[in-house]
């Protein structure tokens, strides 16, 4: 498999933990750039190659782009194996991967034709406030433990200072806590779909009145869902 940048870790993150200066693996961003995207020159509508002044292929990209995009597939890691399913490997290939955030590079990185990779997407700053109860915000079940699967958080974050892992419950009353729980129209049993988006925005309830977003929301004993924040 060519998932290279699998528990790849940035510069800074490499340097704190060993003292050693250690760049990312550049292979994925090489092959998704000259094998399944565009190529190593740059075309003509005819599909003929743009030259130089010196008739020379013009390039598509450079080896800096090549060590800019590498710094984009930091982080990333597999989840754990799931319990429902035989397997030859410890490791999960089904599931989406997540984010470590202490092996991810966080600087802006320099794209194609000198723009940075993301721009015209908004920043953490510029959501909406509460933009989990919002039109377009999704939702998917997780693991009975209710810890977060897209993106893994610092221990220190998700627990008091007794130790405890801080939870969000749901207010039963409340407009989110329905939509998640999909109750059934012949008994009122919450049918908890799997994936589920918001056709529209919502009220606040309880605890989501006092917070600027979440990571896991808590229905029932058991029952949790991740909020799958917008890039």
């Amino acid at each position: 498999e060519m998932l290279t940048y699998v528990d790849g870790a940035s510069t800074a993150s490499v340097y704190l933990k060993e003292g050693k200066v250690q760049f990312p693996d550049e292979n994925y961003s090489r092959e998704i750039m000259q094998l399944f995207t565009i190529g190593l020159s740059m075309l003509h509508q005819n599909g003929t190659e743009i030259l130089n002044e010196y008739g020379k292929p013009v390039l598509t990209y450079t080896n800096e782009q090549i060590e800019e995009y590498a710094k984009v597939w930091t982080g990333f890691t597999r989840q754990s194996a799931r319990g429902n399913m035989e397997r030859h490997y410890y490791f999960n290939r089904i599931d989406p991967m997540t984010i470590a955030p202490t092996k991810r590079d966080m600087f802006p990185k320099m794209g194609l034709f000198q723009r940075y990779i993301g721009d015209g997407y908004p920043l953490c700053v510029d959501l909406p406030e509460k933009h989990f109860l919002k039109a377009g915000a999704k939702y998917r079940l997780v693991n009975s433990n209710g810890q977060p699967e897209l993106q893994v958080d610092s221990d220190q974050w998700a627990k008091s200072t007794s130790g405890a892992i801080q939870r969000m419950f749901a207010d039963p009353n409340g407009e989110l806590y329905a939509i998640l729980c999909q109750p059934s129209s012949s008994n009122g049993e919450c049918q908890y779909p799997s994936l589920l988006e918001l056709s529209n925005d919502l009220t606040c309830s309880g605890d989501e009145c006092s917070v600027d977003t979440i990571r896991t929301i808590q229905l029932e004993t058991g029952i949790f869902y991740e909020y799958i924040r917008p890039p």
